[in-house]
């Protein structure tokens, strides 16, 4: 089927062919994506849903590509970005204990986190950092290991598949330890978030300690999608990149692929790593870590493209 016959007269929406995709992503790896769309208004998604779907079109989300590994065959189908109609943030209302703001999609995290802390206004302490969108954070309910984003989210606004506009109440999206539910297929396109009216001195206070820790622990810098698997047990520990570097693999090399020697749950591009390179140090590292302590790590980065699939014994 030709893609771009179905999609090419749907204004606020450009395409390419065989858009390369590594330089879309933090891991700067990936082949092509047979057509990658922007869209740049929730009218055109919505027609651009309706329409693909009902073709059978394969779509597939990227966000702000930072936690995501893509195939070197690339991606079939129509690869979908979100484009600066969903960058956007604006104060709703107000009560005495929650100022609702509203956030497009595709806003970078980074700056949603610097205009709230601008404006006075807490809650958001546990995001510093963190790279990526606002909409992507809320797909994998991003934060640190007690408290994520998902804990200040009040609703959604979804385009269905059938290319309708819906808003989810946060109770429906059922957040958890790097989860949320979001139906297939689905586009998020704003966020609602409760911020508070202030901010206190004790989040001031792990803010600081947060930026000191990451910078400290993390290596800043590298080609990499963030950590790479969940911690077994986010609260309690032993976490992820302790339970890998005591398996021996911090610093292991395959390809352009490396254990990071800063933090050992960060796998890092060296400039000329392939996903198959981590595909097979993540498949590797994986193995160690189970013989050596009987726990099966499980990633947290998505595999996305022809033929990258997570497999392991």
């Amino acid at each position: 089927m030709n893609v771009v016959h179905v999609i090419r007269d749907i204004p606020q929406l450009q395409w390419e062919r065989n858009r390369g995709l590594r330089n879309l992503t933090s891991f700067g790896i990936g082949g092509p994506a047979q057509v990658l769309v922007r869209v740049n208004s929730v009218d055109a998604l919505m027609r651009l849903q309706q329409r693909v779907h009902a073709q059978g079109i394969q779509v597939t989300m990227l966000g702000g590509g930072t936690n995501v590994l893509i195939s070197d065959a690339g991606i079939q189908g129509i690869t979908l970005k979100l484009g600066k109609g969903f960058e956007y943030y604006k104060v709703l209302s107000r009560d005495q204990d929650c100022v609702y703001v509203k956030a497009g999609s595709a806003t970078a995290l980074p700056a949603f986190h610097r205009w709230a802390w601008r404006q006075g206004l807490g809650n958001t302490a546990d995001l510093v950092g963190i790279p990526g969108t606002i909409g992507g954070a809320v797909a994998v309910n991003a934060g640190t290991r007690t408290r994520a984003i998902g804990s200040i989210v009040s609703r959604v606004g979804l385009v269905t598949t059938a290319g309708e506009l819906v808003e989810m109440e946060a109770e429906a999206m059922r957040f958890g330890y790097r989860t949320a539910w979001i139906p297939d297929g689905w586009v998020a396109v704003y966020v609602i978030v409760c911020l508070a009216p202030s901010i206190s001195h004790e989040e001031r206070a792990m803010r600081e300690k947060l930026i000191d820790h990451r910078l400290a622990t993390q290596p800043h810098g590298s080609k990499c999608a963030g950590s790479f698997f969940k911690n077994p047990d986010p609260v309690n520990g032993p976490f992820a990149g302790q339970l890998i570097e005591r398996a021996g693999m911090k610093g292991a090399r395959r390809g352009g692929a490396m254990v990071s020697r800063v933090h050992a749950n960060f796998l890092v591009n060296q400039g000329w790593a392939t996903a198959r390179d981590v595909m097979e140090l993540a498949r590797e590292v994986h193995e160690r870590v189970k013989a050596l302590t009987g726990v099966s790590l499980v990633p947290e980065v998505r595999f996305v493209g022809k033929g990258l699939q997570w497999e392991v014994q």
